[in-house]
């Protein structure tokens, strides 16, 4: 009898992906990802067209969903 896992169903139902703006760094039209910069570290993403380096997107998981506008941006720390 093979036993079910309520657990992992539950949390398999909730899966949670990090939204994060990120800074555009090298852009790979061939294989259609670009290089972001998110606080230090840099990652390969699957881009949209007509993006450019030193353009801000957004990203989900680890796709763009957009491009962002040029806009001011602050961050700050709570505690």
């Amino acid at each position: 009898m093979a036993t079910v896992n309520t657990l992992k169903r539950f949390q398999a139902l909730s899966e949670k992906r990090t939204i994060f703006r990120a800074q555009v760094t090298q852009v790979d039209v061939g294989l259609n990802r670009v290089k972001v910069k998110w606080g230090t570290a840099l990652l390969w993403v699957v881009s949209v067209p007509g993006l450019a380096v030193d353009d801000y997107v957004k990203v989900e998981g680890e796709n763009v969903i957009a491009k962002l506008p040029d806009l001011p941006f602050a961050q700050t720390v709570v505690y």
